[in-house]
């Protein structure tokens, strides 16, 4: 699936394309976490990014759990 960010430009909402971030993935947990992880390593350095995941599945959370550890590692200055 495509995926898309939005910014406003002279007062519109311009839709863009972000390639990089294409999935055929069918897990909706792994793939918000590839989501997050993505703004981790390429935003959370230059700007404040406040991240809400939220699910039913407890999946989710185990697997959230893990993937902040590893980038933990990589990027000192995230909280929980």
């Amino acid at each position: 699936d495509q995926c898309y960010k939005y910014k406003v430009v002279s007062n519109c909402i311009v839709r863009i394309e972000e390639i990089h971030l294409y999935s055929d993935h069918e897990e909706a947990d792994s793939r918000m976490l590839f989501h997050v992880a993505y703004l981790a390593e390429n935003y959370a350095s230059s700007t404040t990014v406040n991240v809400v995941v939220q699910s039913l599945n407890t999946d989710c959370l185990v697997i959230a759990i893990g993937c902040f550890q590893k980038l933990l590692e990589k990027n000192q200055s995230l909280k929980l």
